[in-house]
């Protein structure tokens, strides 16, 4: 008997994952969590074996169940963590203890549980306080912005992903088909070329940074070219159903908030086999 179940799960886990020492990967943001996990697990193939959270489990109950599948077995974890309120990320932080951080797109999903932009980001940047090395989409000025304020109270290597030179990563010579996207990934004088076999400019990003995360823990940047042709888009996440020829859908179930429904009109913007279209719509409740 204990006098908080969900307080007694987080001690519970976060002592199971203190029993390994091998990597662990956080990873945080607005949308794109699973997406990019998934694909990381793709580019990975054969060299990592790899635990991760199932699903979408990046909650205050998800989390723990996530890093109680950690075995030793595995040599690499990698644990989605998601909050909605000011105050939740340092429970989370203090269970997966993140070697290495991920921060996928900033956007405004969850705005309700916070004051304004800048608190929402500045609670989910506690997950990385203790961290390594932080990989982040930073294609929002904002957002590369404060993660430079980060890093300079909680030192630690950062590399950020955008399209600008300031970035570490750049995207450039960014081509978008119906069924496809591909750019060129610069870092200084290294330039290495994306094909995505998922269309959207949301699709690149988060397969940009899934291929960095991957290049970061020493994959062959070769493997990874060679890999990136088996991305899928995650179910109800942006996916593109085509079973039926006379019919396209665009599923995009999962999320709602303004940065998924304008991701959807883009992708939507690049179908060209269909000439009239139906938006089917719910509310959208912190807008």
């Amino acid at each position: 008997l204990v006098p908080d179940v969900v307080t007694a799960l987080q001690a519970f886990a976060g002592a199971h994952r203190a029993r390994f020492t091998y990597p662990v990967i956080a990873i945080t943001g607005s949308n794109g969590k699973t997406t990019v996990k998934e694909w990381l697990v793709t580019l990975l193939g054969d060299d990592f074996a790899v635990v991760k959270s199932p699903q979408s489990y990046n909650s205050q109950i998800g989390v723990p169940l996530s890093l109680l599948q950690m075995g030793p077995q595995h040599n690499l974890a990698i644990i989605e963590a998601g909050i909605s309120k000011k105050g939740e990320m340092a429970k989370l932080e203090k269970m997966i203890r993140p070697d290495y951080g991920i921060l996928t797109h900033f956007g405004d999903a969850h705005a309700e549980g916070f004051a304004d932009a800048a608190e929402k980001l500045t609670e989910k940047l506690q997950l990385f306080r203790h961290t390594r090395a932080l990989i982040a989409d930073a294609t929002d000025d904002f957002v590369f912005a404060q993660l430079q304020a980060f890093v300079a109270t909680s030192p630690q290597a950062l590399e950020t992903l955008g399209y600008s030179p300031a970035h570490s990563h750049r995207l450039t010579q960014v081509h978008a088909t119906a069924t496809s996207i591909s750019a060129e990934l610069v870092r200084a004088d290294q330039v290495n070329a994306l094909e995505i076999p998922v269309p959207g400019d949301a699709a690149l990003a988060n397969a940009a940074l899934a291929a960095l995360v991957a290049a970061f823990l020493q994959v062959d940047f070769a493997k990874i070219r060679l890999r990136l042709p088996l991305l899928r888009p995650v179910s109800m996440r942006m996916e593109m159903i085509t079973d039926n020829p006379e019919v396209t859908i665009i599923n995009d179930a999962y999320n709602a908030d303004l940065a998924s429904f304008k991701n959807a009109l883009s992708l939507l913007a690049t179908e060209r086999y269909h000439a009239a279209r139906t938006l089917v719509l719910t509310d959208i409740d912190h807008q």
